[in-house]
């Protein structure tokens, strides 16, 4: 895919290349993902652990000129590493953000249901069609 050359990046572009494309819960918690979707972030991505096919893609996605992070920690962050008197309010949080994207194999997404029927998302079965998807999406 050829990659968008902006000449100057948006803050939300420069915020999310220093921070490696992620954000974690205690960020979110902290207010960061909020300012961060008034600077214009679009689009949120979370898998498995949040180090793989959600930080390409919002990669990828950042690169083409779209405001994009991934959850740090993906599902097994939230499920096995936070408290679950915070979950509600870092569903509240994400579920501002104008894209959720899911990129689960269906197997996962099953074993996950019941966290994701929290968020108001897009569910992809890979990276790439979570990319085309979120890119078509975020374009229109």
């Amino acid at each position: 895919m050829p990659r968008t050359e902006l000449p100057h990046p948006s803050p939300i572009i420069e915020t999310v290349v220093r921070k490696d494309y992620g954000i974690n819960t205690e960020e979110i918690l902290n207010g960061r993902l909020a300012r961060m979707v008034s600077n214009g972030l679009q689009v949120v991505t979370i898998c498995n652990h949040g180090s793989g096919r959600s930080y390409n893609v919002a990669k990828e996605l950042t690169l083409q000129g779209i405001g994009a992070v991934c959850l740090q920690g993906g599902f097994d962050g939230l499920n096995e590493h936070t408290d679950p008197s915070l979950l509600s309010p870092i569903y509240y949080e994400l579920n501002q953000v104008p894209n959720v994207g899911i990129v689960l194999t269906r197997e996962e997404q099953l074993y996950y249901l019941d966290l994701i029927n929290n968020l108001r998302a897009f569910r992809y079965s890979s990276s790439e069609s979570a990319l085309r998807s979120l890119l078509a999406l975020t374009q229109e």
